[in-house]
């Protein structure tokens, strides 16, 4: 293992000696090219050279920055070579560097770190040393379908700053060691990681935006998943969130017109939809989705074909609403000018906006604020143009109680279950007003269940459901006959 100061001026780094290496800053040259055990030092000792690359390099560390005659400011290109780095890398801020190659960080050991330097890097980087850890800070990729893909059994990477690899077509691979990301914003097209072999992604409290369709895909075993309190933003139109049955943090769906397409039984801290024009979301059939924060919807319409099962939905203190597939609608309506109006309820405060003037309505979705609960409407009374002027009290409204049927109902069906020997777990997912009835949903979970089975629980259902008008109507999502799980969801009607 040496020291390699290069003091070749503008010239090609490559396999032949010549006088391009020196043993110290601005040293007598003629010294043996670097190897992966030669720390290389490019200093101002190098002068203001133009280095680029004629074959694949090797190192143990790249240094711009600490060699004796300060801070190199010449340019390094790359080119098309493979850059194979065994230790650390420094880059300084008044370099300039590119090349559309591969660097290669094959380091085995600890403590190595990666400075940018605020560079931006024209090629891909991959980190391939087994064993090998790595702190990283700010990284920005102008390549259009740059990658960043950590693939070395035991290998360990930590970013620190910001990555920004914003190209849809730019990917984050892991498949193979593990990625952990810190406080940080990561823009990217991609981010997958498939197979078989051990791996971790810890995504921290980062802030992730996804620019491409598809583009968060983690499937596969012998993965370690932290969501940690990180957000996941997807800004295309068509988005498929592929969590594989994942514990996630924040995800956010924004975006135009397109199917949002949720697959694996997840859970979530928050999820919202927040497209700029009307999106779809549907749910892969037998899957369950559980939000145990905010469940929010703006412009997004669930697909009743491909029912969600089981989403609480939580009240927020803003205009946007879980559907009313799930929820008792509620219209507040104003007859003289306000500019806005809100409601407590149960001490939750949300606002209301006017939305045309005189003679306006405005219809929310209040069933799980739970039933019976007293609603206090404030309307706001204006004196000029934009005073929001003083809130007066103008009504109170009592949210219907519309469980106490279906409970009734619950219960008939649990019984009659269990009387003809069926295991299962009878809940109701919600209620929505139809005219002047109620349409409540039922889902059955069956363990272990068969053809006979299914059709033994619509019997046993349609019968406790005698007397309940319109039609009783069932939808089974699972998988094919005779796996664990079955869901069966039931719609009925009553008065």
């Amino acid at each position: 293992m040496a020291n390699r100061y290069w003091v070749g001026g503008t010239e090609t780094w490559n396999a032949t000696v010549g006088t391009k290496w020196a043993l110290t800053s601005g040293g007598v040259g003629g010294q043996a090219v670097p190897t992966s055990s030669d720390d290389v030092f490019i200093d101002n000792f190098s002068g203001a050279s133009v280095i680029t690359a004629g074959a694949a390099l090797n190192c143990l560390s790249l240094n711009f920055a600490d060699g004796t005659g300060g801070a190199f400011v010449g340019t390094f290109a790359g080119a098309a070579q493979a850059i194979n780095i065994y230790g650390s890398l420094k880059l300084t801020a008044g370099m300039t560097i590119s090349g559309t190659g591969l660097m290669g960080f094959r380091s085995t050991a600890a403590g190595r770190t990666i400075d940018w330097a605020g560079k931006t890097w024209t090629g891909d980087i991959t980190f391939l040393g087994a064993a090998g850890e790595w702190s990283m800070n700010a990284y920005t990729a102008t390549k259009a379908s740059s990658t960043f893909t950590v693939n070395a059994v035991g290998a360990a990477v930590t970013v620190t700053g910001n990555i920004n690899m914003s190209s849809l077509s730019s990917t984050i691979i892991v498949t193979s060691g593990s990625l952990t990301l810190g406080a940080i914003t990561v823009a990217v097209g991609y981010v997958t990681g498939s197979g078989a072999v051990a791996r971790g992604l810890d995504l921290g409290s980062a802030v992730i935006t996804i620019a491409a369709a598809s583009g968060f895909v983690i499937t596969g075993t012998n993965l370690t998943f932290a969501a940690g309190t990180s957000s996941i933003v997807f800004t295309a139109a068509a988005q498929g969130l592929h969590f594989a049955s994942h514990t996630m943090y924040d995800v956010e769906c924004q975006g135009g017109v397109g199917l949002i397409t949720i697959s694996g039984s997840n859970t979530f801290h928050n999820f919202k939809v927040n497209p700029t024009t009307t999106k779809t979301v549907t749910i892969t059939a037998g899957e369950e989705q559980t939000i145990t924060g905010v469940c929010e919807y703006n412009g997004a319409t669930w697909d009743i074909t491909k029912l969600p099962v089981g989403i609480p939905i939580t009240a927020q203190a803003s205009d946007n609403y879980a559907p009313s597939l799930y929820t008792t609608q509620i219209t507040i309506s104003c007859t003289a000018t306000a500019d806005a109006a809100f409601a407590t309820i149960n001490g939750i405060t949300i606002s209301l906006p006017n939305v045309g003037g005189n003679n306006w309505s405005k219809t929310i979705h209040a069933g799980y604020f739970g039933a019976g609960a007293a609603m206090t409407i404030y309307f706001t009374a204006t004196t000029t143009a934009g005073d929001s002027g003083v809130a007066t009290a103008a009504s109170t409204i009592t949210i219907p109680v519309i469980v106490a049927k279906s409970n009734v109902l619950l219960t008939e069906i649990t019984a009659s279950l269990t009387g003809a020997g069926i295991t299962a777990t009878v809940s109701l997912m919600g209620e929505e007003v139809i005219g002047s009835q109620i349409r409540s949903l039922i889902k059955v979970l069956v363990v272990g269940y068969s053809v006979t089975t299914i059709d033994a629980i619509r019997t046993t259902v349609g019968a406790s459901a005698a007397g309940w008008s319109g039609t009783v109507t069932s939808t089974e999502y699972a998988a094919p006959y005779g796996t664990v799980n079955s869901v069966v969801i039931f719609k009925m009607l009553h008065s």
